[in-house]
């Protein structure tokens, strides 16, 4: 019989902290539900979804191809770019020619765009300060290093085309 890597490793035990994971990343996954239901509530008076806010966003900081959108919000690159057609077509976003890049357009906020953007960032910080006022700054800052350290850990991995149990 031969073996594979699979029942190789079928003797590995769980560490500590990897006996933690499947309830960290269950409440990550939970909480990541919460934040985008509640974004939509937020959102929805600006005609925006989370998903919009978030792409329309980045676009606002400065014009992007729906790639670099991608990578900066995490979404692959087909959902990004249906959410760039839908602003496009409530005119709240535009593509512009790249000078970098002939094929690969940029995205940009349209004034009408940048201004739902404000007014939605504005009306969200009650919100936002609700939230993270129920834990203290240095422990939002703490999880927010972890999670990027997590982050950076978990893209080093998939980079390297491994499982992590190597």
């Amino acid at each position: 019989m031969r073996k594979t890597k699979r029942t190789q490793q079928s003797h590995v035990r769980p560490s500590d902290a990897g006996r933690l994971w499947p309830a960290f990343v269950f409440e990550l996954f939970k909480t990541y539900s919460r934040v985008n239901s509640a974004g939509d509530e937020i959102a929805r008076e600006f005609g925006l979804s989370s998903a919009r806010w978030r792409v329309l966003g980045s676009a606002c900081q400065s014009p992007k191809t729906v790639s670099a959108i991608a990578r900066e919000r995490g979404l692959t690159r087909q959902s990004v770019q249906q959410v760039v057609n839908s602003l496009i077509d409530d005119r709240l976003a535009l593509l512009v020619e790249n000078k970098d890049h002939k094929s690969a357009k940029l995205v940009a906020a349209t004034p009408a765009g940048k201004r739902a953007i404000l007014h939605l960032n504005n009306q969200a910080i009650g919100w936002m300060n609700s939230i993270a006022d129920s834990v203290s700054a240095h422990e939002l800052e703490m999880t927010t290093r972890i999670l990027e350290k997590l982050r950076v850990h978990i893209e080093t991995i998939m980079s390297n085309g491994g499982s992590g149990t190597d």
